[in-house]
């Protein structure tokens, strides 16, 4: 394709170099520690792994849902635990 008009762009994109981003330290919560602890599960070879899958996601207090979900009914309810 060509063009002799000027400003010809078909798709311009900016081309520049970033440094990649710094690696952050993740400690793991005292809860989930503890959890860690009463499984018995070596925690950094659960980190070594679980870097090389796919990786871990925790969630607290996922009861609490906002008007976009739409996945999820509005009223989740815990049951009592019993004492």
């Amino acid at each position: 394709m060509t063009n002799t008009g000027p400003l010809w762009e078909l798709a311009p994109v900016e081309i520049r170099t970033n440094n990649p981003p710094p690696v952050l330290a993740n400690p793991i919560n005292a809860t989930e520690l503890a959890v860690f602890a009463s499984e018995g599960v070596d925690v950094a070879l659960f980190q070594s792994t679980s870097g090389e899958q796919s990786g871990v996601v925790v969630s607290h207090n996922v009861t609490k849902r906002d008007r976009a979900d739409r996945q999820q009914p509005f009223n989740l309810r815990i049951a009592a635990l019993p004492t």
